[in-house]
């Protein structure tokens, strides 16, 4: 696909980081490639998350699953990310 089919370039991640570890919940994957790559589960109606957004920034000394990532968007801008919305900022088309 070409960049200029992404309505809006604004809202969809390029890259970002991850874990160097598997977050229980959010993926089934440590860094593997920073190719974030999520996936709907239809059956629940929600993300089934093979990849995430890291969670060590900012986060509380004692649990680095609860923190913040860094992610650049298609439109070139920077900016901090929750896990949670690694599925939701991955697909460009919706």
């Amino acid at each position: 696909e070409k960049i200029s089919n992404v309505r809006h370039p604004y809202t969809v991640f390029f890259f970002a980081e991850e874990n160097m570890w598997i977050t229980v919940g959010l993926n089934g994957n440590a860094l593997n490639d920073n190719a974030l790559i999520t996936f709907w589960d239809n059956e629940r109606d929600e993300p089934a998350f093979f990849d995430s957004f890291a969670t060590f920034h900012k986060a509380k000394q004692s649990d680095f699953n609860d923190g913040i990532s860094n992610a650049v968007f298609v439109d070139g801008h920077v900016q901090s990310v929750e896990a949670v919305d690694s599925h939701i900022l991955a697909w460009p088309f919706d």
